[in-house]
């Protein structure tokens, strides 16, 4: 019969092994583990069945090195299409982007350092630069909803640097048959 073997404490590939857990019914060993997404999993064998094991299952296979899951993740897709908006002369927003000269930091040129950079996408987010004429880098992007967005446009700004009476006359030029009041203008 081999010899146990403690692994409490290791890291192997993508697993923090915490404790031994209770054996399985056949009497294999068992570790409650913690994967790199954070998850607690209790998993059976040696250190050689976790060499094999990539994942505890779960979606953000990204930080497991699995390139098809790159591919399909939202953070991967926020990534390519700022490479494509800055890069890419035939995109259609390179204009807005790449064309006023809005660059993205050198070590975005990886994804991996984006997303450890970034983390993880929450739902309903987007990537938004704080600095709405900046470059893409770290001190600023965020994730944002889409209303912190809408506030943070170029042409938000212009509205804003308007005063009330230029903004009302406008308003009224453009819109004559609004009926909220703008009498005067």
């Amino acid at each position: 019969m081999p010899q146990f073997i403690d692994l409490t404490g290791l890291t192997i590939r993508n697993f923090k092994i915490i404790e031994r857990a209770f054996n399985s019914a056949n009497g294999r060993t068992r570790w409650l583990c913690r994967c790199v997404c954070g998850r607690e999993t209790v998993m059976h064998g040696s250190r050689s069945a976790f060499l094999r094991q990539r994942s505890c299952g779960c979606k953000r296979n990204v930080a497991h090195g699995n390139r098809r899951a790159n591919y399909t993740s939202p953070e991967y897709q926020s990534w390519r299409a700022m490479r494509n908006r800055c890069l890419n002369g035939k995109d259609k927003h390179f204009k807005d982007y790449g064309g006023r000269g809005i660059s993205i930091c050198p070590q975005w040129k990886s994804f991996m350092v984006f997303l450890s950079d970034m983390g993880p996408r929450e739902v309903g987010m987007s990537l938004d630069r704080i600095d709405h004429d900046g470059n893409y880098s770290p001190d600023n992007c965020r994730w944002a909803t889409a209303s912190i967005q809408a506030k943070n446009k170029r042409s938000r700004k212009a509205i804003e640097n308007f005063s009330d009476d230029v903004f009302l006359r406008e308003y009224g030029r453009r819109f004559p048959d609004a009926e909220y009041g703008l009498v005067g203008c």
